[in-house]
């Protein structure tokens, strides 16, 4: 006997922002022929964070009004913004993983989530040294002429499938 009506839940946190100073810087990077890119300071590492999550469990919050299977949003923007301060690595692809990894070991109410973020590139402002200008090492700008990377990856529980 089928159900008799089928149905798709997710809900979660759009745009958190995340911004490190000082983050590991990305180096040694092997060169590739077609890009003149060896690595970055990180002197500045942002991006705006979503997360949504996906599963069944939480129906009855919206049937019943029962939260208990739900994780706040709030308390899901929080969890980005600590767990973002502790990610020792240089790459947001690095930092969605450590984030996916985290939400799944701290809330076993998570079945499956989808983890995206929107690099926010700031480059440095040009300040006078002596007679002429040279990029401050303390002075940063968002930089809205280069080009954005998004990443996404998605988690899930043996039960959800594999995570991926």
């Amino acid at each position: 006997m089928s159900a008799p009506f089928a149905y798709t839940i997710s809900y979660g946190k759009v745009a958190v922002p995340v911004y490190r100073m000082y983050a590991a810087p990305l180096r040694d990077l092997p060169a590739l022929p077609e890009s003149s890119f060896s690595g970055r300071a990180n002197i500045v590492f942002a991006a705006e964070i979503d997360v949504e999550i996906f599963g069944d469990d939480f129906l009855p919050a919206y049937t019943y009004g029962d939260n208990t299977m739900v994780v706040a949003t709030d308390t899901m923007k929080n969890f980005i913004l600590r767990e973002s301060l502790t990610y020792a690595g240089a790459t947001l692809e690095g930092l969605l993983d450590h984030l996916g990894r985290g939400f799944l070991a701290r809330y076993p109410v998570m079945p499956a989530l989808r983890i995206s973020g929107r690099e926010l590139p700031f480059r440095a402002v040009e300040v006078p040294q002596g007679t002429s200008f040279g990029a401050s090492e303390l002075v940063f700008t968002r930089d809205f002429r280069r080009f954005q990377q998004r990443h996404a990856l998605s988690r899930a529980r043996a039960r959800y499938g594999r995570a991926a």
